[in-house]
């Protein structure tokens, strides 16, 4: 039996998550409006955990979306960065929307980035991460030791999905899709 998304159900019902995998989709934008009105609703946040809580890559591009527009998304960061971290397969998406909504995503980031020779984290996750600095000048700094760690070269090559482009193409489109309905996201760090 699948868990009770609450205020979100209607997202997954109407399959509105596959319009959020590259915002290329007709339905896009209505989704993620509709998901940023949604937030405003009672309950939506704990909704927002339960999606992140899931194991399906499914709820966590809308509770990714969920927490960029939650006033409070402290609540949900940590959902969406142990999503992350277990390899989900929406890390590029996830990894961009912590970069609106964490307000320690810098910290974040950098932990992962120095762990990457001591923990054994996807090859997605890892260009994520690097696509993630790449967008943020502040952050830049922090990849320019990383192709020297042992394996990151490696974990890159494997990367067959080219994950650092999807992270980086899907961040250009969300931050799109706000703006052109008068919401544009704005990094809480």
């Amino acid at each position: 039996m699948r868990p009770d998304f609450g205020v979100f159900e209607w997202v997954l019902e109407a399959r509105g998550h596959l319009s959020l995998l590259g915002l290329v989709s007709d339905k896009s934008a209505s989704v993620v409006e509709r998901i940023r009105q949604t937030v405003g609703l009672a309950g939506a946040s704990e909704d927002a955990i339960r999606l992140l809580a899931d194991r399906n890559w499914r709820p966590h591009i809308v509770g990714g979306i969920a927490m960029v527009f939650d006033t409070e998304p402290e609540r949900l960061v940590p959902g969406a960065w142990e999503a992350v971290d277990l390899g989900s397969w929406v890390a590029p998406q996830l990894v961009a929307c912590l970069g609106f909504a964490d307000p320690r995503f810098p910290e974040g980031v950098r932990s992962r980035i120095e762990a990457v020779e001591t923990s054994a984290p996807s090859p997605k996750v890892v260009a994520s991460l690097i696509a993630a600095c790449e967008a943020y000048p502040s952050l830049r700094r922090s990849v320019t030791s990383l192709p020297e760690l042992v394996g990151v070269q490696e974990l890159l090559r494997d990367d067959i999905d080219n994950s650092g482009r999807i992270a980086h193409d899907w961040r250009e489109r969300f931050v799109r899709l706000c703006e052109s309905s008068g919401a544009p996201p704005a990094p809480r760090w």
